[in-house]
């Protein structure tokens, strides 16, 4: 009937197609982590970019509600590169679910924090701030940075983009 070198062949070739299938899915999940890093990185470089290069749209965006009826983007410029400080103040007031929308931080689970540090002379203290910080169910987080003008000196903007993980099969 069957030989032994027939169960040999057998127990290989069904060994080759569970490991090709735990490669598989291996490989299928790198990849999908990859993706999500970079789609979260491209996220906060733009959200950045527009914060800090722009005006917004309207560029007096801080006299409306940001429900997103009225205003098309958020930028806290009040030319390139130069934040206006009643700006982040709104944006530090804002609703953070409006917010987060506005900025186009709108992955799933994905959450953000805003932060403007100013140079005293000597380091970077904490000036300014909007969102949430992330906690330690927070993962894959994205970290940008710009260099702005705040109040005539120089200072650094930071963007946090994040996933929230709010069960455990994260």
């Amino acid at each position: 009937m069957f030989s032994l070198d027939s169960f040999i062949a057998i127990g290989i070739f069904i060994f080759i197609i569970l490991l090709s299938a735990i490669l598989w899915d291996y490989g299928r999940e790198k990849i999908s982590v990859e993706e999500t890093r970079n789609d979260m990185g491209r996220i906060a470089r733009n959200a950045l970019s527009a914060l800090a290069e722009t005006k917004g749209n309207p560029a007096n965006w801080t006299e409306y509600d940001l429900d997103g009826s009225t205003i098309t983007s958020l930028g806290l410029a009040s030319e390139f590169l130069v934040i206006d400080t009643q700006k982040i103040n709104s944006l530090s007031l804002a609703d953070y679910a409006d917010a987060k929308k506005m900025l186009g931080v709108l992955g799933p689970g994905y959450e953000f924090t805003l932060k403007l540090y100013s140079w005293n002379g000597s380091e970077y203290l904490s000036e300014y701030s909007a969102g949430i910080e992330p906690d330690a169910a927070s993962y894959e987080v994205v970290k940008t940075e710009r260099a702005v003008l705040l109040n005539d000196s120089w200072a650094r903007a930071t963007l946090k983009l994040w996933k929230s993980c709010e069960d455990i099969t994260c």
